[in-house]
């Protein structure tokens, strides 16, 4: 019978991955106090931190190409799209044009922030999309039923 491998000699050498992520937060911190005098303005909004400050103002680099703030939300794809029919003007999803990454950290952060402010995640729409999601799953998984089964009569048919 073979021994079993010592596992603490690969646990050891593996870093605590806490202590990676603080150190790369101390890393974005300083370069923030160093570098971005301007993050200082940033981070006073609630929900604001190093990360998405630092990330703002990376990607937006010279604010003063912006004539208005508003166009800024536009750079960033957060605009809805538009399709205009007539006198109709639907409503449409944001455009998604622009920075991705920025734009995912600013939608987590704000799901955050209304958690904040209402105490629970589980809105009526949320709850109604996983309705809709499980439902898709069930069917998609009822419609894999039937393909084993049927593959299973023809196995056994011939």
């Amino acid at each position: 019978m073979q021994p079993v491998a010592n596992t603490t000699s690969v646990a050891t050498g593996m870093d605590d991955p806490a202590d990676s992520f603080h150190e790369y937060d101390n890393k974005i911190a300083q370069i923030a106090r160093s570098g971005y005098p301007e993050m200082a303005r940033l981070r006073q909004v609630t929900g604001v931190g190093e990360l998405i400050a630092l990330t703002y103002v990376l990607t937006l680099e010279d604010p003063q190409r912006f004539r208005r703030n508003r166009d800024v939300g536009g750079y960033l794809g957060l605009r809805p799209k538009r399709r205009d029919s007539g006198a109709s003007r639907p409503p449409l999803r944001i455009t998604k044009e622009g920075d991705v990454y920025l734009r995912m950290l600013l939608f987590r952060r704000s799901l955050d922030i209304l958690v904040l402010m209402f105490g629970t995640r589980h809105s009526q729409c949320r709850q109604a999309g996983q309705r809709r999601d499980n439902q898709i799953h069930s069917r998609r998984s009822d419609c894999r039923r039937r393909r084993r089964r049927g593959a299973l009569c023809c196995r056994t048919a011939i």
